[in-house]
C-alpha cells in the first residue's frame, strides 16, 4: 500500500504518494562551479539542485547575461555552440539525448516561465557561474505567478539572511510530481506539480523547509512552511544526508 502524506499549503491540500520522478538510475549527477543537479532523464529537468550562499559568493558583480571568451564561446559551457543557446538559455550538451531542448521551450504558454532552481544571482561571482546558471538542465517549467512571486521572494530572503548576518546557507530545491497525478508535459519536459526548498543554516545546523504549489496563487512564505523531513518523504529524496530536521522560526530566516 502507497502511504499518503497531506500538505496544506495556503488553502491548497497537497495528497502526495511517495514517491515520483525517475528511478535512481535515470538520475544524473552534474557538477558545476556554483551548484551542483541531480538531472532526471525520464522527466527531463532536474531532480533536485544544491548550493551553498556565501557572503563572498555574494559579494560578485558579474552582469546576469551570457558571457563569451575572445573565441566566441560561452565560458564555462562544455561542448559550445552557438545554436545551443536561444532567449537568454543555453541547452546542455553534458546529458545525452533525448534531453530538454531549446525546441521543447518554444512550446511554452504565455502563464508560465523559466524557473532558475539555483537562481542567476545567487552565481554572480564568476562568469561560468552565471553561464551554468542559464543552463536547461538546472531550470523547470514554473508559472509565472509563482517565479516572479513566492518564489522569488524566498530567494531574496535567503540572500538577505546571508548579507545581514554573515551566515552560510545550504539549499537544495526542486521539483514536485505528485503520484496518481498524469504527468503534465510542456514539449517532452514534465512540468512540476510543486517546488520545494530546504535551507540549512552553518549556525546551529537550523533548518527551513518550504513546499510550493506549481499555480498561479500567490502563497505566503508561513504557509509554504514544513519540515525537511516531510519535504524528504513527499520527494523521495535523501537529500542532505546527515542534516537532522532542526526546524527554526521563519523569523530567524
Amino acid at each position: 500500500m502507497k502511504r499518503l502524506l497531506v500538505f496544506v499549503v495556503g488553502v491548497v491540500v497537497i495528497v502526495a504518494a511517495c514517491r515520483r520522478g525517475g528511478a535512481e538510475g535515470s538520475v544524473k549527477v552534474l557538477e558545476r562551479e556554483g551548484y551542483r543537479v541531480g538531472y532526471d532523464s525520464t522527466m527531463r529537468c532536474a531532480r533536485w539542485v544544491e548550493w551553498t550562499l556565501t557572503p563572498q559568493r555574494l559579494q560578485g558583480d558579474v552582469e546576469r547575461r551570457i558571457h563569451y571568451d575572445s573565441t566566441g564561446r560561452a565560458i564555462g559551457i562544455a561542448d559550445f555552440s552557438p545554436a545551443l543557446v536561444e532567449k537568454g538559455v543555453i541547452e546542455d550538451r553534458e546529458v545525452p539525448q533525448p534531453r530538454p531542448s531549446l525546441s521543447d521551450w518554444r512550446l511554452r504558454p504565455d502563464s508560465m516561465s523559466r524557473g532558475h532552481m539555483c537562481p542567476a544571482a545567487d552565481c554572480k561571482f564568476s562568469e561560468a557561474a552565471m553561464n551554468q546558471s542559464f543552463l536547461l538542465t538546472n531550470i523547470c517549467v514554473q508559472t509565472k505567478r509563482l517565479n516572479s512571486g513566492s518564489w522569488n521572494r524566498l530567494e531574496m530572503k535567503c540572500r538577505d539572511h546571508v548579507n545581514k548576518y554573515g551566515d552560510t546557507l545550504t539549499i537544495v530545491c526542486g521539483p514536485v510530481f505528485l503520484a496518481g497525478r498524469p504527468v503534465r508535459r510542456m514539449g517532452n519536459i514534465a512540468v512540476p506539480d510543486a517546488f520545494f526548498k530546504a535551507v540549512v543554516s552553518s549556525r546551529g545546523a537550523r533548518t527551513w523547509a518550504f513546499l510550493y504549489v506549481n499555480d498561479t496563487t500567490s502563497h505566503a512564505m508561513d504557509d509554504a512552511l514544513t519540515t525537511l523531513d516531510s519535504l524528504r518523504r513527499v520527494t523521495g529524496i535523501d537529500f542532505l544526508p546527515g542534516i537532522a530536521d532542526n526546524p527554526a522560526p521563519l523569523s530567524r530566516l
